[in-house]
């Protein structure tokens, strides 16, 4: 087994207990230079897409999302976090980080579930809210996902 092929493999399963998601090959070797030795090197995602992502969280470029005027139905799968609940990366914080993010923790927990309150309001298909997952509901619970995805479709759920 080569050096780079360990390397992945270790890098993999050091993301995933980060970030509580295990990101498939492709999606790591599309985005990490290894080096001859299987050294991570570097992203190859510029610096100015994170910068970018994270300009548009906040402020005038986000305004808050007026649901209820879409008049279809919508499916909207949401991990509901909890106050009990932390993230993967959590117990990787030092202490100091640790009080940080729990006093930020409740008003996080409020504003996410107000948001798929404020989506769910007026939805004629009712909103799945899977308590205490990771964020990637898709790849984490493909079960639970592709189980509602089939009903809102009308396709059989389970079975034959």
């Amino acid at each position: 087994m080569g050096d780079a092929l360990k390397s992945l493999w270790a890098f993999q399963a050091a993301s995933a207990r980060y970030s509580a998601l295990r990101k498939p090959d492709a999606a790591v070797c599309i985005d990490t230079v290894f080096g001859p030795k299987g050294e991570l090197l570097e992203s190859k995602t510029p610096d100015w897409v994170s910068d970018k992502l994270q300009q548009g969280v906040t402020g005038a470029e986000n305004p808050r999302v007026n649901w209820a005027r879409i008049v279809a139905p919508r499916l909207g799968i949401f991990a509901q976090y909890t106050p009990e609940g932390r993230q993967a990366y959590y117990w990787y914080l030092s202490a100091a980080k640790q009080a940080e993010f729990d006093r930020a923790w409740p008003s996080i927990v409020a504003w996410h579930k107000d948001t798929i309150d404020r989506f769910a309001d007026g939805n004629p298909t009712p909103t799945v809210r899977l308590s205490g997952v990771p964020h990637y509901v898709y790849i984490n619970n493909e079960t639970e996902v592709v189980r509602e995805m089939r009903k809102f479709l009308g396709l059989p759920v389970g079975g034959n």
